[in-house]
């Protein structure tokens, strides 16, 4: 399902990549690559709240997750500018 999910939102259609993200989680909230794809695909639909805690949530999981941290700085940065 997390494949499926980062296929969907790669080819930038994020509406239909939440749904088996969010079916990935149920199974597995333990997976950080699960939080942290589904953290890119609410990015596009513009919901950073989400997006900013499904990031902290793969960072949590595994801190030693450097895309999840640059990701998450990024957006902390997009957010200060925008403000």
């Amino acid at each position: 399902m997390i494949y499926k999910g980062q296929l969907l939102s790669a080819q930038g259609k994020p509406n239909d990549a939440t749904q088996p993200l969010e079916i990935a989680l149920k199974s597995a909230p333990e997976n950080p690559m699960a939080h942290y794809t589904l953290a890119i695909a609410m990015m596009q639909l513009g919901n950073t709240e989400r997006a900013q805690s499904e990031l902290q949530e793969a960072v949590k999981i595994n801190p030693g997750m450097v895309q999840a941290q640059k990701t998450l700085a990024q957006l902390a940065l997009r957010k200060k500018r925008f403000r």
